[in-house]
């Protein structure tokens, strides 16, 4: 015990876990050479944190991956990880686990790729993980849109249904095991490109990402089961598209037929917090919809 921690203070550890295909594809060996990979493709970087988007291989080898590189943690995990090195302190190692243990539970989410960790030298913290990209997908809010422009309406109606069941099948399953998402906004929901070949959106087709606030809650899960419901009406608000009917059936699904007076009032509060307090920081043009990134982060505070 004692000689890990002076490997981490003085030397430094690092340790990686991967999928076959990681390996096959000819991708980085070690967390330190990942951690120092140059961006290539839609790479965003602000505090401490960074993602973008990797090819690796060729041929049938191709490996496409979306990476979340940590660079700058809080204090406490870095003193957590010296102590006791190779216990995943890290938030890519959070965001790994919560990710296997949804694919266990039926939920569709990204595969996770590869994980890594570096502690130290000194107090230091960096971590990364890798999921498979969503190949041909979008994102839902993106696909409602799409959808009410190329189909016919009633398979409109017939497409918004099949989501709405699928996004409450998945929610209801999240919540049951009292496990809340902490940012359910459609855009964290990925599907198919909507088509007249493919009028419904199939069980299992319908993807959640972006499970890095996913936590367990058993003395606080209605305040997180509330939140939950309230960001995801709350990212409807503004889209032409949703109606009301759309936004009573996603509830009445999720809660299995009779929606409790107290749970629907609570979200309507909540949401209608979210809402005012994003008009209040930036005013909202025409049809514009409350699903942006800059919006998004804003109505976590409400």
């Amino acid at each position: 015990m004692i000689g890990r921690i002076w490997t981490a203070l003085f030397r430094g550890i690092g340790w990686h876990r991967s999928h076959v295909s990681w390996s096959t594809a000819d991708a980085p060996s070690s967390t330190h050479e990942v951690l120092r990979l140059q961006p290539q493709d839609r790479y965003h970087a602000k505090q401490g944190r960074s993602t973008g988007r990797w090819v690796f291989g060729s041929g049938n080898r191709t490996l496409r991956v979306f990476i979340k590189r940590h660079h700058d943690l809080p204090w406490p995990l870095r003193v957590a990880a010296t102590l006791w090195p190779k216990a995943g302190w890290s938030p890519s190692w959070h965001e790994y686990r919560q990710l296997e243990w949804a694919r266990q539970k039926g939920i569709a989410v990204p595969e996770p790729m590869a994980v890594g960790e570096q502690v130290g030298p000194g107090f230091r913290l960096q971590s990364y993980l890798a999921v498979a990209e969503l190949g041909g997908m979008i994102p839902l809010h993106e696909a409602v849109g799409v959808a009410a422009r190329t189909l016919e309406p009633t398979t409109f109606v017939s497409w918004k249904r099949s989501c709405i069941c699928e996004m409450a099948r998945m929610v209801r399953l999240l919540h049951a095991h009292h496990r809340y998402h902490k940012d359910l906004y459609l855009c964290h929901f990925f599907v198919p490109p909507p088509s007249k070949d493919c009028p419904e959106v199939a069980p299992g087709r319908l993807h959640l990402i972006d499970l890095h606030r996913l936590h367990k809650h058993r003395l606080f899960g209605w305040y997180f089961r509330v939140k939950d419901l309230a960001q995801l009406l709350y990212s409807t608000a503004e889209m032409p598209e949703i109606e009301d009917r759309d936004r009573l059936r996603f509830l009445q699904t999720y809660c299995g037929g009779r929606i409790s007076r107290w749970l629907l009032l609570a979200v309507m509060v909540k949401a209608h917090r979210y809402l005012r307090h994003n008009r209040k920081a930036r005013p909202l043009s025409p049809g514009s919809a409350l699903h942006g990134t800059s919006r998004v982060t804003k109505a976590r505070s409400a």
